[in-house]
C-alpha cells in the first residue's frame, strides 16, 4: 500500500498540536517536522478553513486544534458508543417479532444503515448495510425527522428532491410536514410502502446526550403488518426500545416526542 505524503503530513501536524502543552506557530511546526515552510502553509491552510486548527493568537500566530476536530471526534465515539448500546436491543426486538431490524444515522438529508438484526424467517428487506437513502421517505428517516421542529424540517428537505420511489411516495413538503405531526402522536413513524412497494416498516428515534437526535431504529415487515393491529404492537415495541436505548445515550426526557 503507498502511503500519500500529504495526507501523512496532514496527521503528524494534527498529532503534534495534540501533544504539545502550548499552541505553534506555523514556522515552529514546519521545524518540528521538517516539512517545508510552504507544504506547511498549505496544509494548515486547509485544516483552518475546515476548522480543525484554529488561532489561538492572530497576533502571535500561534495555531491550536479548533472545535471541527472536536466534532468529528465526538460524532465518531458517539457513533461508536450508539452501536456498542444498540446492538443487545436489536437482538431482543427481532427474538421477539422474528422481523428484521435496523440501525441508522442520518447524514446531509439522508439515512445511512449502520447495523441490522435479521433471522431466517424475517422478510429479506434491501437495505444492505450502508445503504443510503432519503430521510423523507423512510421511516428511520421520518422518526428522526420528526424529532425536529417544523422550521428544522423545511430546511433540511430543501436540500434536495423529494422524488418518487413507489406511487406511496410522499413527495412534498407540507404533506410530509401532516405526516411528521402524525408520528408525534403516534408515537412512532410509519413507512408505507414508500421506497420498496410490499415493504412497511415503523421506526422510533433514538436521542443522545443534549437531548439531540442521533439516530433511529425500525422494524420492517411484509403486508402481514397491516394484520390484526400487528403495527401499532410492532410500534409500540420500537418505541419503547428507542427510549431505552436514547435513555443510556444521555437522554433525559420521559418520551420520544
Amino acid at each position: 500500500m503507498r502511503i500519500n505524503n500529504s495526507t501523512a503530513r496532514t496527521i503528524d501536524i494534527i498529532r503534534l498540536l495534540a501533544e504539545r502543552d502550548t499552541p505553534l506557530t506555523l514556522t515552529e511546526i514546519s521545524n518540528s517536522l521538517a516539512i517545508p515552510k510552504t507544504s506547511t502553509y498549505d496544509i494548515v491552510a486547509t485544516l483552518m478553513d475546515r476548522n480543525i486548527l484554529e488561532y489561538e493568537n492572530r497576533s502571535f500566530k500561534t495555531i491550536q486544534l479548533g472545535l471541527g476536530l472536536f466534532e468529528i471526534t465526538l460524532l465518531a465515539l458517539g457513533k461508536r458508543d450508539l452501536h456498542r448500546v444498540a446492538r443487545p436491543y436489536l437482538d431482543q426486538i427481532l427474538e421477539r417479532t422474528g422481523e428484521t431490524v435496523y440501525l441508522a444515522v442520518e447524514n446531509n438529508g439522508e439515512v445511512v444503515y449502520l447495523e441490522k438484526a435479521e433471522g431466517s424467517a424475517a422478510v429479506r428487506y434491501s437495505a444492505d448495510l450502508g445503504t443510503r437513502l432519503p430521510l423523507y421517505c423512510t421511516g428511520l428517516g421520518k422518526a428522526i425527522l420528526a424529532a425536529f421542529p417544523d422550521e428544522k424540517v423545511r430546511e433540511i428537505v430543501a436540500g434536495f428532491s423529494m422524488r418518487s420511489f413507489t406511487p406511496q411516495t410522499i413527495t412534498n413538503v407540507m404533506d410530509l410536514q401532516e405526516e411528521l405531526a402524525a408520528t408525534r402522536l403516534r408515537g412512532y413513524a410509519i413507512d408505507n410502502q414508500e421506497v420498496t412497494e410490499g415493504i412497511f416498516c415503523v421506526a422510533a428515534p433514538i436521542y443522545g446526550a443534549g437531548n439531540k437526535p442521533v439516530a433511529a431504529i425500525s422494524i420492517a415487515s411484509g403486508s402481514s403488518m397491516l394484520q390484526d393491529g400487528k403495527m401499532d404492537k410492532l410500534g409500540a415495541i420500537i418505541a419503547e426500545k428507542a427510549l431505552v436505548i436514547s435513555r443510556k445515550m444521555g437522554f433525559s426526557k420521559e418520551a420520544l416526542f
